[in-house]
């Protein structure tokens, strides 16, 4: 198994292995869109909310987590790649759908709202 050293780039990396990371890269798509689904079914309480969160989220998360990090677990990418791709960049991803709804609000002329 070949490793990818720290000068090969974090786009070699991606591109090896994206099969992997892109489930580390939906998940946040998920979360959001579980949400809104859940919001958009009725009230949501605490009690459902802890139930949907263990029921669905928390499954789906560590699934995810498990298949993402395997090139990481095989030590087939470095800490510094596998650290962007598998944490920062869905963590990017959850902002921009967390803050695109009022970037759109801000954007939009007030005619379209």
């Amino acid at each position: 198994m070949e490793t990818l050293s720290g000068t090969s780039g974090l786009f070699a990396t991606a591109k090896r292995y994206w099969g992997h990371f892109i489930f580390a890269w939906l998940w946040p798509i998920f979360f959001y869109t579980s949400w809104l689904a859940l919001s958009w079914r009725g009230s949501l309480t605490q009690g459902n909310a802890v139930a949907w969160f263990f029921a669905l989220e928390l499954p789906v998360f560590c699934a995810a987590g498990l298949v993402a990090s395997a090139p990481y677990r095989r030590r087939l990418v470095p800490v510094s790649h596998a650290v962007f791709w598998l944490v920062l960049v869905p963590i990017a991803i959850w902002c921009f759908l967390v803050f695109l709804p009022f970037t759109l609000l801000l954007v939009l002329p007030q005619q379209v709202r």
